[in-house]
């Protein structure tokens, strides 16, 4: 079974944590596992190489939106 598990960002906290040990955990029981992450700023953690880790910046990518230049014209 392919799970992801989506964190806004891996730095410092609880949250990020569980997430990290979660796809962890998934990639052990024998599933492809995949940690999506949006924030690359000041990233703490990393998976084992068993979960597939995967960044999406939201920022670049928000940039070439619609709404995005209605916004920076305002």
């Amino acid at each position: 079974m392919r799970i992801a598990v989506v964190i806004r960002s891996l730095n410092m906290g609880g949250m990020q944590r569980s997430a990290v040990n979660l796809a962890e955990s998934f990639a052990e029981a024998g599933h492809e596992s995949h940690l999506i992450y949006f924030s690359e700023k000041n990233r703490v953690f990393t998976p084992n190489s068993s979960v597939m880790l995967h960044h999406f910046d939201m920022k670049k990518s928000s940039n070439f939106s619609v709404i995005r230049i209605f916004i920076d014209i305002f």
